[in-house]
């Protein structure tokens, strides 16, 4: 494993799965593939640079977040990758 690379929990695995379902009864399957995309974008952009979110030390020690449109990307930055 590089430093570029992002381990997802299991609860954040389901709820990348939840919004697909929701986009793509909303929106449409093609609506929900392009919105996991740009998600998978804004993560290798983390892990290239984990200090562009916000420390968010008042909720946990060392835990970032970062917007992406109505949703929240919370992570941790270790030291052989993001999580």
């Amino acid at each position: 494993m590089t430093k570029h690379d992002y381990i997802l929990s299991e609860s954040a695995d389901k709820d990348l799965e939840n919004i697909f379902d929701y986009t793509e009864v909303q929106f449409g399957f093609d609506q929900a593939e392009k919105y996991l995309s740009e998600i998978e974008n804004v993560f290798q952009k983390l892990v290239l640079n984990p200090e562009s979110g916000r420390k968010r030390n008042e909720i946990k020690e060392g835990l970032y977040s970062f917007p992406k449109d109505n949703h929240v990307i919370f992570y941790r930055n270790l030291d052989s990758h993001i999580r």
